[in-house]
């Protein structure tokens, strides 16, 4: 029984680790100054990976609240709604490209020219269609040109 118990609090810190891991890694990517290193994520999965294995419950709590406390610092108003921007922005993106999807399939060259522009104009810089050449394609086999 005390076996099962260890397991499931090994497997339990391991889904918060993850948890915590991605909100870290992915959630907060450039907001504001928050952008670690690669090599210091590195470092930190490595730390919290031996805290578990080593069972050292303080370790990995030390490790937790680390982590806890950089991202509180995140955690504001002003980039819940640069969080809510991006959001709102991809999604009317993607009714976009759905669109031009349904251009192409009818053979709506102007509509597919018109959505390309409307699509261009609400990318970031260096994505798109350049940056994802293969999806791209359009029926003729094409690259779609943004010029």
């Amino acid at each position: 029984m005390k076996q099962k118990q260890i397991f499931g609090i090994v497997a339990l810190a391991m889904v918060a680790v993850l948890g915590v891991s991605m909100v870290s890694g992915f959630g907060f990517k450039g907001l504001g100054n928050y952008e670690m290193a690669e090599e210091e994520i590195k470092v930190q999965r490595e730390a919290v990976k031996d805290a578990i294995e080593n069972e050292d419950y303080e370790a990995w709590q030390t490790l937790m609240n680390e982590k806890i406390s950089k991202m509180q610092d995140k955690i504001t108003q002003e980039n819940f709604e640069k969080i809510v921007e991006k959001h709102n922005e991809m999604s009317e993106i993607r009714e976009l490209k759905e669109e031009l999807r349904e251009a192409r399939e009818n053979g709506d060259i102007e509509k597919v020219e018109e959505l390309k522009t409307q699509i261009k104009e609400l990318m970031p810089e260096g994505k798109g269609f350049r940056s994802n050449k293969i999806r791209m394609k359009n029926f003729h086999g094409k690259i779609p040109s943004l010029e």
